[in-house]
This record gives structure tokens, C-alpha cells and sequence, in this order.
């Protein structure tokens, strides 16, 4: 249950880990990291990066998405 809510936490909110850890009930960092690594087969440091490249990645898809609606909204409406 604790690993499963700090997973939650890490995907909802922009904790740090050491508060993740508190929040769900972990006394030592040491203590959260080998229970996390257990349950998830990655370390809590290693989901974190994955969450932020997703996102960073879909912060790119989203930008490029409106580069090219504003490229076509200038060729309909010959904008400069």
C-alpha cells in the first residue's frame, strides 16, 4: 500500500522524494528506495526521470502542434 500511494504522489504531484517517502508512511530514504525498487523494479530517482521526460515530451508534441495550427492559420489568412 505505502509504495502504491508514493507512486500515486509521484505522478500527481511535484513532491520531492523525501517528502513522498514521509507522506507515505516511510521512516528512512533508504527504507523507501529498496521497498520501492522491490515492488516496481526500478528505483523511485529512475521513475521520477521517466515522468519528466514524458512530460517534457509532451510539452514538445504540444508546442509543435501549435507552431504548425499557426503556420496554417498564417497561409489561410497570409499573416506574417
Amino acid at each position: 500500500y505505502r509504495v502504491r500511494h508514493s507512486m500515486q504522489l509521484l505522478r500527481t504531484t511535484n513532491y520531492n522524494l523525501e517528502v513522498v517517502a514521509s507522506m507515505s508512511g516511510f521512516n528512512s530514504m533508504s527504507t523507501f528506495r529498496r521497498a520501492f525498487q522491490q515492488v516496481n523494479g526500478i528505483s523511485p530517482q529512475g521513475i521520477e526521470l521517466e515522468l519528466k521526460n514524458n512530460f517534457n515530451e509532451i510539452l514538445l508534441a504540444i508546442s509543435k502542434k501549435w507552431v504548425s495550427l499557426y503556420k496554417n492559420q498564417c497561409n489561410i489568412e497570409e499573416c506574417d
